[in-house]
This record gives C-alpha cells, structure tokens and sequence, in this order.
C-alpha cells in the first residue's frame, strides 16, 4: 500500500470557471438601449412642434394636439430600461458545472457508446 500526502497549502486550488450568462441577450439589450435613446431624442425633438397659438373673438387661444413626441417618450424610455436589464442579465457570470453526456449509436455493423466531457 502506498499512501502519498500533500500539503494543503501546496495543493493547486482550481478557480471556478466563469462565463457570461447569455450573448444573445447582451446584444438584444444593446439594440433596445440604442432604440430608446433614439426614441427619447425624436420626442426631445419634436416636443415644441405640438402646440401652437391663434387669435380668435380677441382672445389669444392656444391649441395644442396629441403629438407622436409623448409615444416616443414613452417607447424610447421603455426600451431603454428594458434594453439596460436585459444587458445586465446577460452580463451576468455564471458558473460552469463540468458535464458528461453518454450517447449510444447503433449501425447495421454494430454499434457503441460515445461520452463526452465538457469540462
């Protein structure tokens, strides 16, 4: 019988490995974050557009319709906070758990098992 002993301070500590939760998701809140600051500048931009004055029977009458600005406001804001969590979500590291996966295949000659290792 041979009994070898390390060590704990010599033992090699293997870090945890680490990788991003999910690339689509970082790529689809960096589209929408970009649309909104887009939708946000339209409704910046065309908010003075909206109203305007008229004299009528000496009164000075102010007219003011429904503008596309308040939907831009609206869109560009929520697709800007939806576009920043899903970028934060997606940015997230998460843990990578080693994993095995057997699979068996079978041919009119014979056939097998095949295991792989993702470690």
């Amino acid at each position: 019988m041979i009994v070898v002993e390390t060590r704990p301070e010599l033992a090699k500590k293997e870090e945890p490995r680490h990788r991003v939760r999910s690339v689509p998701l970082i790529v689809a809140g960096g589209i929408s974050s970009g649309a909104g600051f887009i939708g946000l500048a339209i409704g910046l931009g065309s908010s003075g557009a909206t109203c305007y004055h008229q004299l009528s029977d000496n009164f000075r009458e102010e007219h003011c319709e429904r503008s596309p600005s308040y939907v831009a406001y609206g869109v560009g804001a929520g697709l800007l906070v939806a576009g920043v969590a899903m970028f934060v979500i997606g940015v997230k590291r998460v843990r990578v758990e080693p994993e095995a996966q057997v699979s068996s295949w079978l041919v009119p000659g014979g056939g097998g098992l095949s295991l792989r290792l993702a470690l």
